[in-house]
């Protein structure tokens, strides 16, 4: 409980606690707006669509390692993105109605977890607006696209509220356990938060440890049957042993823009854990972010992983400013004008995050993308076109293939991985594009300057297929060379 007086600080803080969440209300607008429209705003989302589509109607959802997709991803978000699609008839759309409320749940978590810190009321939503600022600052482009990414932390941190609430009964921590666990079976990278909580119950509370650890025994060994029986060595060699290129360049390149953003709240939460150090509160802090620290770091190094893996980093520290707060409360309360100086920390403390938001939306990819919002229909226009093409297509924006109605080919990021580590015996998408095998084959404009295939297998596919137009801006449609055309390939329409 809140030690300053309730009166001024209260209100000063509640209207902070709302100035966060109208700000990210108006960051987030434009993408809740668009969730409805059939413009992909991230190569994962017709990858996640297809995905859950082979969950809820069969298909191979672990491909063998020579396999032209991969699917490096636990299988539980598809079936859940994939009931929900198959109700309103739209994985990607799912997918991100998902993600959207996934957020909140999250932000709403963070909230309790205030809470539990010793905050008040208005400090905890303080704390849940602080959470929802830096992930958009830090990454505005996974708000709201069809990625498990959100449902992961949705998932964990509900786990942690249930973990440290209430009795430490068998009952709750087999609850804790299995909420934990099915958020590794969305995503297997939010392991810092349990990681913390076991840190902190192994110094606090080692009989809740011991009653958790014995429910995640029989929680993980429950699931790791029932996941290894529907799919076998095959799930462990795609998710564990996936193929990716990985150098500590890459780490070192993304975090160093990162640090100046969250080093106020870095110092923030180390602060606050040296005052309560002598409390629960402070070892949880601190050993949160002493864990969400070095893994981002550690999967950053990883070719194509993007900043959604420091979300963990930044939930840690925006309850370390609560901390803080909560543990500059009884100093400040001796002071003369308390509340006035509990309302000026409070406003230093989330300055920073609600700077970072404004500053993120400067780079906001709907906006960036403007041109190809506004030409939309034609984009939509040639999802219907594909959709009527005879013959194979090939989308590197698997979303449109999706939306087409169209199998998906092939993944153009993780089969360039796999050609790239030696991974394949043989280049089958080379063999097909040398038959002229494809009808069309689309891809995105950047990649005719950084390709997700590798060089030779990107000058390959050029020497044999020729742009046709640009559409929206971004996509390229191929078709094969007229000039080296062969019998008995697929040759499709014009598209116009």
């Amino acid at each position: 409980m809140s030690m300053l007086p309730a009166g001024a600080t209260s209100r000063a803080q509640r209207a902070l606690a709302l100035l966060l969440l109208i700000e990210f209300a108006a960051l987030v607008a434009v993408p809740v707006y668009l969730i409805p429209l059939h413009v992909s705003f991230n190569y994962n989302e017709g990858w996640n669509a297809y995905l859950a589509d082979i969950a809820i109607h069969g298909g191979l959802l672990y491909p063998p390692p020579d396999a032209m997709f991969t699917n490096n991803y636990p299988p539980l978000s598809f079936y859940i993105v994939g009931a929900v699609g198959r109700l309103i008839g739209d994985n990607v759309v799912a997918g991100r109605l998902t993600a959207l409320l996934s957020a909140l749940v999250t932000a709403g978590n963070v909230f309790l977890l205030g809470r539990w810190l010793g905050a008040a009321r208005p400090l905890a939503a303080i704390g849940a607006g602080a959470f929802l600022l830096g992930t958009y600052a830090v990454k505005p482009s996974y708000f709201f696209i069809d990625d498990p990414q959100f449902l992961s932390h949705a998932l964990v941190s509900s786990g942690a509220v249930v973990f440290l609430t209430g009795s430490g009964r068998f009952g709750r921590m087999l609850l804790a356990a299995a909420l934990i666990a099915a958020a590794g079976l969305v995503k297997h990278n939010v392991i810092s938060l349990p990681l913390a909580l076991c840190t902190w119950a192994l110094v606090w509370d080692r009989r809740r440890l011991g009653r958790f650890l014995a429910a995640a025994v029989v929680v993980g060994a429950v699931a790791l049957a029932l996941v290894y029986a529907a799919w076998g060595q095959a799930l462990v060699d795609s998710v564990l042993h996936h193929a990716r290129l990985a150098s500590l360049d890459r780490s070192i390149g993304m975090a160093a823009p990162l640090l100046p953003y969250l080093l106020p709240y870095l110092l923030a939460t180390l602060t606050a854990a040296m005052l309560l150090w002598r409390r629960p509160q402070g070892l949880l802090v601190a050993a949160y972010l002493l864990w969400s620290a070095p893994v981002a770091f550690w999967m950053m190094s990883g070719s194509g992983v993007n900043y959604n893996v420091a979300f963990d980093l930044i939930t840690a520290v925006a309850l370390g400013a609560v901390a803080l707060l909560v543990a500059l409360e009884p100093m400040l309360a001796r002071l003369p004008a308390a509340p006035a100086l509990g309302s000026a920390a409070a406003l230093l403390l989330v300055l920073p995050f609600a700077a970072y938001g404004v500053l993120a939306y400067r780079t906001n990819p709907y906006l960036v993308r403007a041109g190809t919002i506004n030409h939309s229909q034609e984009l939509v226009a040639l999802n219907t076109e594909l959709s009527k093409v005879q013959g194979d297509v090939a989308c590197e924006t698997l979303a449109i293939c999706y939306w087409a109605g169209k199998p998906m080919e092939i993944d153009f990021f993780n089969y360039g991985q796999k050609i790239a580590l030696e991974r394949l015996s043989s280049n089958v998408f080379s063999e097909r594009v040398d038959r002229r095998q494809y009808a069309y084959i689309l891809i995105e404009k950047n990649s005719l300057a950084e390709p997700r295939l590798p060089v030779g297998t990107m000058a390959d596919l050029l020497a044999h297929y020729q742009p046709v137009r640009l559409i929206g801006g971004y996509e390229v449609l191929l078709a094969p060379a007229a000039a080296e055309a062969t019998p008995g390939t697929a040759a499709g329409p014009a598209l116009r």
